[in-house]
């Protein structure tokens, strides 16, 4: 990563403590879940899929495919209101679709804002129909963007359950930045993903075509063997488990080929470490927290190698700094310098 100095990084860290709740009043909450549409998706076997979708449109809702993958008939609802999807457009493997319904000027819909505008730390809000429930609201921070198929996915520490699939991810001004999708499989942490709005432009552009079941040969992206998966989706089943030179070999590769992506540092980092290549995680390391000085993992495993080279001074530095990144996460440090 070059010279970046140890002081010249820890001079990028914040150095006032994250807000514990979210800082937005009810009419934010109010006005950004009125985009948020329950979807119920029916099969010709008489099951339901339920899931959440977004107004993009007057007459337009995105959504995921794998909610209405196996639907012979879409209905979209809002409070009262039900609407028969008329048409869908599809992308399986972007695991992004379209539906039409009919125009109701009650239900808003929400304006779009490309992926290439935000950055890893800000805040992020989401809204969906966890267990086909009422709407949800939680929020969080953009953890990570990571660059696939002509667009970035949005890692989000904000969390989501069954149900909120299709749900809609929200910056701090209520513009939609993508689609609540999936959890990472195989991972010993939560890592959460949303499909970016960019993508609706390439799908508009398709004809509509009516409502039936989606092509079953086609996998989205992130249901895919693990193998054929995007490399930041590889990494974190490697490091749970313990395959330390094949995540090392994984996060090589997705470093060269998007080297401003933070995690594909962490991982590389992370994997020299527990290969015992000390000075080659360290580099990775520093990498990893000049593209993104909030990433306070990160920082955590580059205190515990000055713990392993003995710089106490620059342990403390990270210590102190960790509690104003992730308190529970310096608990964490403390009790891991333990054993060093």
């Amino acid at each position: 990563m070059g010279r970046l100095s140890w002081i010249t990084l820890l001079a990028m860290m914040p150095v006032t403590p994250h807000a514990a709740t979210d800082d937005h009043d009810a009419n934010y909450i109010a006005r950004i879940s009125l985009f948020v549409v329950k979807v119920h998706a029916h099969s010709a076997q008489g099951k339901t899929a339920l899931g959440s979708g977004v107004m993009v449109g007057p007459s337009e809702v995105a959504t995921n495919c794998h909610v209405t993958r196996n639907a012979d008939s879409i209905v979209v609802r809002k409070g009262g209101i039900w609407l028969t999807v008329q048409s869908q457009r599809a992308n399986m493997a972007r695991d992004l679709c379209l539906i039409t319904v009919p125009a109701v000027s009650a239900i808003p819909y929400a304006s779009l804002r490309s992926v290439n505008e935000v950055a890893p730390g800000q805040s992020v809000y989401s809204v969906g129909f966890p267990g086909g429930a009422g709407s949800m609201f939680a929020n969080g921070r953009i953890h990570g963007l990571h660059s696939f198929d002509s667009a970035k996915v949005i890692e989000t520490t904000t969390g989501f359950n069954l149900g909120a699939s299709g749900g809609a991810l929200f910056d701090n001004d209520g513009n939609l930045l993508g689609l609540t999708t999936f959890r990472a499989r195989g991972s010993r942490e939560s890592h959460f993903y949303a499909i970016p709005t960019d993508w609706l432009d390439d799908l508009r552009k398709q004809p509509p075509q009516a409502v039936a079941p989606l092509a079953t040969d086609v996998q989205p992206f992130w249901a895919e063997p693990l193998p054929r998966q995007p490399l930041f989706l590889q990494a974190a089943p490697l490091d749970s488990e313990q395959d330390w030179e094949g995540l090392r070999r994984v996060a090589e590769r997705w470093s060269e080929e998007d080297p401003r992506d933070a995690d594909a540092w962490y991982f590389l980092g992370r994997a020299n470490a527990k290969l015992n290549r000390v000075d080659n995680a360290v580099a990775g390391l520093h990498r990893a927290v000049a593209i993104n000085p909030e990433f306070a993992r990160a920082w955590m495993e580059l205190g515990l190698l000055y713990a392993r080279l003995g710089r106490a001074e620059d342990v403390e530095r990270v210590r102190v700094s960790l509690l104003s990144l992730d308190e529970e996460l310096e608990r964490e440090f403390l009790g891991a310098l333990s054993g060093i």
